[in-house]
């Protein structure tokens, strides 16, 4: 080794780790992770692999332990030791989990407890570094988030209850329940910081859902509703952006029932609009428009490959909730609270869990496409 430059040691201390990415899915669901291989094996990065899963990850410092639950069933491994201990039963690994990069990486052999873990089979491919399709993979995987911050926005609330449905049921109730479960999902898939503009049954004032978005410096702001009308038949879902003439009649008569609001709060009606405002809109809006087409075209296509219901697409109107954000904004009806099939279906925590789903996995095809530079 003597008389080796320094780039040319540190190049032979790198050969035997190799960084590549790879494509875990489990029940459906897929997405991509960190990988390494080191000394002729595969492993994975274990706080990504967690997130991808959607397993609950807690890290010990003091113990340099690391336990992953899912329900009520628990598996605890540390980094440098092959046995893993899964709700009391004692598993021998061949290769320990180790520490690369800062990162606790878990080898192949790890996916057999996992499973059991989480009573799916967890597959796994995985891509090298030698390949092109491989190296865009790997790029896609260990980029930071375009998107650091996020903002849900629960419609309604507190005294407002929103849109009511024959049985009883509330849109502020809905709304709530479908952004308390796509929060965590957000967090997970983007390591992002997720704010809400209200987190249990209170009265937020419109236009402070939009001072609350811009004080936080969000990037994205999500405004989630259920819709009401007339006739209990429609059914539906539909996303928002915003524009000053709404894109049809039936996209300015849900303009008009969510901005109602504005009577509760004392505040001008929603036609009183002045043209400063619309001058103060434009000046902002013209940046941030085509992203928030953009978004919801993708929260659209994600709502309609999951709802079983009417794809009523992507419409613009003046929603006040809209009106002065300073990034993307949409706001998104995941159905029509008023149909009375609609709401049942509505009110069931499994349809809600996969709706907050489709608009959080919509959240992170943008951010890839801000990341791809689309």
């Amino acid at each position: 080794m003597q008389g080796l430059p320094l780039w040319a040691l540190a190049l032979l201390l790198l050969l035997p780790l190799l960084l590549g990415a790879a494509q875990v899915s489990v029940g459906g669901h897929s997405a991509l992770i960190p990988a390494w291989t080191i000394e002729g094996e595969q492993y994975y990065d274990l706080s990504a692999l967690c997130r991808a899963l959607e397993v609950k990850l807690t890290s010990h410092p003091e113990t340099q332990r690391s336990s992953l639950a899912r329900g009520t069933s628990r598996l605890v491994l540390a980094p440098g030791s092959p046995q893993l201990l899964l709700d009391g039963r004692v598993i021998q690994l061949p290769s320990p989990p180790r520490w690369v990069q800062g990162a606790v990486a878990v080898p192949a052999a790890f996916l057999g407890p996992l499973s059991e873990l989480l009573g799916s089979p967890v597959i796994i491919e995985s891509f090298t570094s030698d390949d092109r399709p491989g190296a865009e993979l790997i790029r896609a995987a260990l980029e930071p988030a375009a998107i650091s911050r996020v903002v849900l926005d629960p419609g309604h609330g507190g005294s407002d209850p929103g849109a009511l449905g024959p049985e009883g049921h509330c849109e502020k109730d809905v709304t709530l329940a479908v952004a308390l479960m796509a929060k965590p999902i957000i967090e997970r898939e983007l390591g992002c910081e997720v704010l809400m503009t209200r987190t249990s049954d209170v009265f937020v004032p419109l236009a402070e859902r939009t001072r609350l978005a811009n004080a936080w410096g969000a990037d994205l702001f999500v405004s989630i509703h259920a819709n009401g009308y007339r006739r209990s038949e429609a059914s539906g879902v539909e996303t928002f952006y915003l524009a000053m003439t709404a894109s049809d009649e039936q996209a300015a008569a849900v303009a008009a029932e969510e901005n109602a609001v504005l009577q509760l709060e004392g505040g001008p009606s929603p036609d009183a609009l002045s043209d400063l405002q619309a001058i103060l809109w434009d000046m902002v809006q013209t940046e941030v428009l085509q992203a928030s087409a953009e978004v919801a075209e993708l929260i659209q296509s994600r709502l309609a490959d999951f709802a079983e219901t009417a794809n009523r697409g992507v419409k613009q109107a003046p929603f006040f909730v809209l009106i002065g954000t300073q990034m993307p904004a949409v706001l998104v009806e995941v159905g029509f609270i008023t149909n009375p099939d609609e709401a049942r279906r509505l009110s069931r925590p499994e349809v809600q869990l996969e709706l907050a789903r489709a608009i959080a996995m919509a959240i992170v095809d943008y951010d890839a496409r801000l990341r791809n530079g689309m």
